[in-house]
């Protein structure tokens, strides 16, 4: 088993600064995203999940991964349910917490080796119920969601997973500047059985503390407009089990400036049915 390290426990620590509540439990991290998940790599995260009992007597905690459809009608929009969310797990599943204390259990990630799993954005709820002894109190549950995110490839043996793929799931530009325009391009998978109509846009995320959305990626920061990422279509049409590549035109304006490594934007790519997708755009200094 692998131990994760630098950038991505970064990535964590940042991430987990959610805490979700419910009624005489809070669980951290409430949320967080993994980026550059390595299929075939069976990974400890290196951060805990911490649940805390907030209820006057001794509770045993089960913890249970369930797939985003599961937990909720509707979740964070650029994610899909994970194919098995047994490839999260927790060195243990039970925990037994003391009245007003804590108890704690590593995360793991482990998705198999398959070309396929490759440029995926996924989502996994994970319920953590407990039964207090004492029958007079109603059992307590609580959902924490973590978005995973696997690494990018563009020469993939095999099509993405599900029904929209889109390939690499992040592009780098690394010639675009302060007025120079640099052209970069992504693949759309249409695994679906019919023909699919998708709109593509730019998107600049708006999360806070009350409202969650696509994280950037550390070291970078948001671009300042959404025009400085421009797909060359705004809608495309694709045939069912077909594939085309979409067109980016990426360029900075003259003022822009920045401490980061650079910025990032996001592609939105939107089915006429179905959940959207998205391609991460890095601008790189």
């Amino acid at each position: 088993m692998r131990m994760l390290t630098g950038f991505l426990v970064a990535l964590m620590v940042i991430s987990c600064a959610l805490p979700a509540f419910g009624a005489g439990i809070r669980v951290a991290p409430g949320a967080f995203c993994m980026q550059d998940a390595q299929p075939g790599d069976d990974v400890d995260l290196g951060i805990d999940l911490v649940v805390y009992n907030d209820s006057p007597e001794e509770v045993e905690f089960t913890l249970n991964p369930i797939r985003a459809s599961r937990a909720k009608r509707t979740w964070l929009h650029g994610y899909a349910d994970i194919p098995n969310p047994e490839w999260l797990y927790f060195s243990k599943d039970k925990i037994k917490v003391a009245a007003y204390g804590e108890g704690r259990t590593r995360i793991h990630l482990n998705i198999p080796d398959n070309e396929m799993y490759y440029n995926q954005h996924w989502m996994v709820y994970v319920n953590v119920a407990g039964a207090p002894k004492n029958s007079q109190l109603f059992n307590i549950a609580i959902k924490p969601n973590y978005m995973i995110e696997t690494k990018a490839k563009a020469d993939t043996e095999a099509e993405p997973y599900g029904k929209l793929g889109l390939v690499p799931s992040v592009l780098n530009a690394d010639e675009a500047g302060q007025g120079r325009e640099e052209k970069v391009t992504f693949t759309v998978f249409n695994r679906d059985k019919i023909a699919r109509t998708f709109k593509i846009s730019s998107y600049i995320p708006q999360g806070s503390e009350q409202k969650q959305d696509i994280n950037v990626t550390p070291g970078y920061e948001w671009i300042g407009k959404e025009d400085w990422i421009k797909p060359a279509v705004t809608e495309i049409e694709v045939l069912p089990r077909e594939k085309a590549a979409v067109e980016l035109k990426v360029k900075l304006p003259y003022n822009a400036a920045t401490e980061a490594k650079g910025w990032e934007g996001i592609v939105m790519v939107e089915p006429s049915e179905g959940l959207l997708n998205f391609v991460r755009v890095r601008i790189n200094k």
